[in-house]
């Protein structure tokens, strides 16, 4: 995804170009019609909108606990999340290019 969207972006000033982020939920949902509602999908949005920067993929603990071990080994932590009255761990995934020396 981030090949195309190097590709869709180059020759593009910044102020033109597009990125992503992305907040990544695992848990329960109910769908009510065409709506889904749960927390870790509140989390998911929350991280994605709110905490991820542009290129970083981040996770809730209900996220970190569904991967597989090679996954779980492209994860950092990344602080902590304070989107309930508990601080959340907050894992982001790192690129496999990367490697875990791209933690900040």
């Amino acid at each position: 995804m981030s090949g195309a969207l190097g590709r869709l972006n180059r020759g593009k000033p910044a102020s033109e170009r597009l990125a992503f982020s992305f907040g990544i939920g695992f848990g329960e949902v109910l769908e009510l019609e065409r709506d889904l509602l749960g927390l870790e999908l509140n989390l998911a949005s929350k991280l994605g909108e709110d905490r991820a920067r542009p290129g970083e993929i981040l996770l809730t603990p209900g996220a970190v606990a569904g991967l597989p071990p090679a996954l779980r080994r492209r994860l950092v932590p990344h602080g902590f999340a304070r989107f309930t009255r508990r601080p959340m761990p907050v894992a982001r995934l790192v690129s496999p290019n990367r490697g875990a020396k791209a933690h900040k």
